[in-house]
């Protein structure tokens, strides 16, 4: 990719059945620092949190009393953009289209909304590619902050997230604090582009796959064999659900996802 995007669109959602794990209701002590904050939908009743710091826990409920804890877990594999240290944390038995309280360590009190009821409209999908971060590109910031103001109920991240590939490790980090203007409150859906790993020496996708927990992970045709098997797929649009890949699209894809559409609507394949 090489032009910026940023688009608003109303769609229709398809969410489809969550991930394993069950959060722990137990009182804990809070402590602990958290930066790169983002999560991301895994199911109509499941979200998973990740981030970077010394936090091991997620305090959430439906008030800013909380009431239970998800403890966190080292991802696989392990992100090394920084020494992190990194976790990743699966909060399940939610309920659809509620607001939720949560807390990582001892971060401020943020909220986060599960999916909208399918077949149900009326929200905002913000949409954006090509980004970066701000130690290396001036826009990041504002195109950021107007995602922030748009108040969408996701963001999808058409690739080419970081541009780590070329201009290094720190702006992989610096991407993931600045996108924390929405980032802490909007599930944050990405694909991933060549960016993500054609200069291997670089950059390669254990910064990104060890960064997100996605439902539905699938593999574009031709996409290299150094792993990318996770992928997006949340979207219905009018009705017929749109399955999103990691990697480079190639010709038969979009054709072969619409013929497969419906099967898409049960287990994760991946």
């Amino acid at each position: 990719m090489s032009s910026k995007l940023f688009l608003s669109m109303t769609v229709w959602i398809s969410m489809i059945i969550p991930v394993t794990g069950v959060p722990q209701s137990v009182d804990s002590r809070v402590s602990g620092t958290a930066d790169e904050i983002h999560w991301t939908f895994t199911g109509p009743n499941s979200v998973t949190f990740d981030w970077r710091g010394t936090a091991t826990e997620l305090h959430y409920g439906v008030s800013s009393t909380y009431g239970a804890v998800a403890l966190a877990q080292p991802p696989s594999p392990m992100p090394f953009s920084s020494s992190g240290p990194f976790w990743e944390a699966e909060v399940t038995g939610l309920q659809p289209d509620v607001v939720y309280h949560y807390s990582i360590g001892s971060a401020p009190d943020q909220t986060f909304r599960t999916p909208p009821q399918p077949g149900t409209g009326g929200f905002t999908v913000d949409a954006e590619g090509d980004i970066g971060g701000s130690n290396s590109f001036v826009s990041v910031p504002g195109v950021q902050r107007l995602i922030a103001d748009d108040l969408p109920a996701f963001v999808l991240i058409l690739g080419d997230l970081t541009y780590g590939n070329e201009t290094g490790q720190p702006s992989v980090d610096q991407h993931f604090n600045d996108v924390m203007v929405w980032s802490q409150n909007t599930a944050y859906m990405p694909a991933w582009s060549n960016h993500e790993w054609d200069i291997l020496a670089k950059d390669d996708l254990r910064n990104y796959k060890g960064r997100f927990e996605l439902p539905h992970q699938q593999m574009s045709t031709g996409a290299p064999s150094q792993g990318c098997w996770q992928g997006l797929v949340l979207v219905r649009l009018r009705e017929r659900p749109l399955h999103c890949l990691s990697g480079t699209l190639q010709c038969g894809d979009i054709t072969r996802l619409v013929q497969q559409s419906d099967e898409f609507d049960g287990p994760s394949r991946a």
